[in-house]
Formats: structure tokens, sequence, C-alpha cells
């Protein structure tokens, strides 16, 4: 529950702002929402005071961002301050009429403005930032960069904002994402409200027009995968398949090793996990190092590359499945096993337990599955499908019942919890007396940054 100023518009439907849908994890598919208005002087203070959106950009359950940017917005920010981006005069001065800015400040790219500085217009004058972004841990992943050089980044991976000015960096998850959101949680703890409001009210509308005019579109041809990709594919599964077999011999003269805690049979399925995990990954980084060369390139392609990178949806395992493999099939941490006697299909031989007639799947999307793949992979799908029907039914009537029993609770003046007849349940509220929306991250202070502090105050 959130407390919201209305504004009355015609029509019988609730519209909501997108920034706002994460804590409601409200979607647009037919979602209902109920309002509550207060009517006594004392609901409407506290409505005001305690649960004003503004208030809850900071969670109360993980002391970290929750009222975000997200998907649309994170992956406009991200186009936006690439390197590669600029703006002719016009566009920066429709931009500049959205932040509600009367003048332009001089173009810093040959005559148009680079994206960066348009990002820069948005942020306090006096907001000091630096940290690594996602990007960075992704061309670590992938073994583009091993070397850190931090603001001199060749690959625009560390960012530096200086008294509001964006030197360098591209703003990503790191930046706006829920937990992680650097600068929104900045902004939330050390500005007033209004700032936060403001900021996401323009950038909201700037990326909104980014994402259209760019265009991040997605086709078919994007997920063809390349002659390098086919190759490094075709090396990994032969490799996997006979050091596969390798395992299988060992399993069947029992010479295999242990692993500690382990059976021999429940140390086999363990090791061709762990191998089938091994051979997608070295898939997944040649696809994910193509990817992320071709959008820092001089000419970027806006596509789901943008998402997977600036972590607004999607992740690299999901291009690996479309144009890679997609690997070995899992039910329930493992390969799959209820299925035939001493077998997983009908096609199977008895007491077949190599890695093709135990689930192993050598082809994509794109080039579509035989039917044992098929079948293989429905196993795994069938196991989400259960888990969501099962888990939201459990965990919604758990979270039912404990709200119900915690909703009496309350802090007195003392600063014990107490029950509604007086009773102590803490003598102090949780046990430590902080309350987590004044942590940063979880943790009650960061040491560092409040030295850093005092270092530029000085």
């Amino acid at each position: 529950m959130l407390t919201h100023k209305v504004r009355i518009m015609p029509g019988k439907t609730f519209r909501l702002n997108q920034t706002v849908c994460k804590p409601y994890n409200a979607d647009f598919d037919g979602d209902e929402m109920y309002m509550h208005v207060p009517q006594t002087e004392e609901g409407i203070t506290e409505a005001k005071e305690l649960m004003y959106v503004q208030n809850q950009i900071i969670s109360p359950r993980y002391g970290a961002p929750v009222i975000i940017l997200d998907e649309d917005g994170v992956s406009g920010c991200y186009i936006m301050t690439l390197k590669s981006t600029k703006f002719s005069k016009e566009v920066a001065m429709k931009y500049a009429q959205i932040m509600g800015l009367d003048e332009l400040p001089k173009p810093d790219m040959d005559g148009e403005y680079s994206g960066k500085l348009i990002f820069s217009m948005l942020l306090p004058k006096d907001l000091n930032l630096e940290y690594k972004t996602k990007t960075c841990s992704i061309l670590k992943k992938t073994g583009i960069c091993n070397k850190c050089t931090d603001a001199d980044c060749e690959h625009d991976a560390y960012l530096k904002i200086k008294d509001g000015k964006l030197i360098s960096g591209i703003i990503d998850e790191t930046s706006l994402g829920e937990g992680s959101g650097m600068i929104i949680d900045e902004m939330a703890r050390n500005y007033p409200p209004e700032v936060i409001t403001e900021f996401y009210s323009k950038i909201s509308k700037i990326t909104e027009d980014i994402v259209s005019t760019k265009g991040v579109t997605v086709s078919l041809q994007e997920y063809e995968p390349t002659e390098s990709v086919k190759k490094v594919k075709a090396k990994a599964v032969q490799e996997e398949l006979e050091e596969a077999e390798v395992l299988l011999k060992k399993f069947r003269r029992g010479t295999l090793e242990h692993i500690p805690g382990r059976t021999l049979e429940e140390s086999f399925e363990l090791r061709i996990m762990r191998l089938g995990a091994k051979t997608k990954s070295q898939v997944e980084k040649q696809i994910t190092r193509e990817k992320v060369k071709e959008i820092l390139g001089k000419d970027p392609k806006f596509n789901t590359t943008v998402m997977i990178m600036s972590g607004s949806r999607g992740s690299a395992t999901n291009l690996t499945n479309i144009s890679g493999f997609w690997g070995q099939s899992s039910v329930r941490e493992g390969r799959p096993k209820r299925g035939f006697k001493n077998r997983l299909i009908a096609l199977n031989k008895p007491g077949d337990v190599g890695m093709r007639a135990g689930g192993f799947i050598e082809n994509n999307f794109m080039d579509g599955m035989n039917a044992f793949e098929y079948f293989y992979h429905s196993m795994g799908g069938r196991q989400g499908e259960v888990d969501t029907g099962v888990s939201t039914k459990v965990s919604g009537y758990l979270y039912r019942r404990l709200a119900n029993s915690l909703k009496d609770l309350m802090v007195n003046n003392d600063d014990t919890v107490r029950t509604a007849n007086k009773k102590i349940v803490q003598f102090t509220y949780g046990e430590d007396g902080v309350f987590p929306t004044k942590t940063i991250r979880g943790k009650v202070t960061i040491v560092e940054e409040e030295l850093a502090k005092l270092k530029g105050k000085k």
C-alpha cells in the first residue's frame, strides 16, 4: 500500500506511472487495485508522512532502491549514454524543453550533443560518484577485458560523475536497477524527495522517446549464429560427449571418484550436470563476446543485446538457447529421472545413462529440436509450470497468515515491540533498533563512504 496524490481524469480506469509498478508488482494484463481514501486528519497525516510514494524509494525490506526505472527506462538510458550516441541540436532542444530548461550548453561532439551531456543535465550539480558498471562485469566474464583501468577504461565500463557531470561510463542496471541502483540510492538518501521525483518524471519521458526514435527492435536475423559460434559449439559439444563417455566407463567400472558426501550414482550425475554447464558456458561466452563488440562499436545495432547488456531484461543464457544450444535439460536440479523402467523414454535402451539418453539437447531454438530433444525439454518446462502453480498459492497463503498475525504489533515509545494488549514481543525493535530503510543496502554504515564524504568536506 502506497500513498499517491490523485489527479482526477476522465474514464473509470486507474492510470499508474510505470516507475511505481515494481513495489506493487503491477503489470497491465488485467490487474485490479483498490483505492482507500483517508477520512480523518490523523489518517491523512499518516498517509502523507509514512506512505507517500516519494518517501518510499528505499525499500523497508532490504535498504536499497525499490521504486526504480525499469526495462525500457534502463534500455533508453543505456542507449543515451553510449560513446557512439549523439543528438542534433533540435533533439537536444526537445529534451531540454522536457527538463524545463531555457538554454542549452555548448555541443561537445563536433557540433552535436552527446547522450552523456544530455543525461548530465538531469543530475544535481553537486553529485559525485564512481563505480564499475554491469558492462564491466560482462567484459570480464567474456574475457574481452582482464585489466581494470578505472576511469581510463577503453570500453567506457567505469562510471564517473563529478559535480553533476557524467564524465565516463554507461548508465545501466548498476546505476538505476532494483537493489543496486547507485545513482537512485544516492539521490533518494542525500537529496529532498522532490529531486528524485523530478528526475523520474523527466528521464522517463526522454527514454521513451529515445527507445521509440532510435528503435529497439528484435528480428530473427539477429539470432542467426555466426560461423565462429558454430565452430565453438561443434568443438565444445564434441569434447563434452567424449568426456561424458569417459565418465560413463568409470561409473560402470565403479572407479569414478566420489564427491564427498555423495554416492557413486550421485557423483556421476553431478559430474554430468557440471560438464553440461561448462560446455554451455563456452558457447555463451563466444556469443556474448560477439554481441558486446557489436554494441560497443561505432555503429551499434539496438536490439536484444541492449536489454541484456544494460540489465533491463533477459540474459546471455536466453541468447545461447536461441542461437547456440540448449544443453542439459534439468528437473529438480538434476537430469530427468522419471520415465519408463530403467530408462528415460521408451526409445532409449534399458540401462542407458549416457549424455543423449539422459536429456542432452544439442540443438537451439533457431535450428529446432528433434523429437527426443523436444520431449526432454518439455520435462524441464513442466517443472516450471507445476512450481509456479503450487508455490504461488502456498507462499500467498503463508504471507496472509503471517501478515494477520503481525498486524497488531507496534513499536512503543520505549522502543519495545508490543502486541495490542501491551505484551512485549521484543525489548528492542528488530533486536538491534535499526530500521532497514535507514540502512545502506543492509549495512548500518559503510565506513569508506563516510570517510570519503568527510574528506570531500575538508
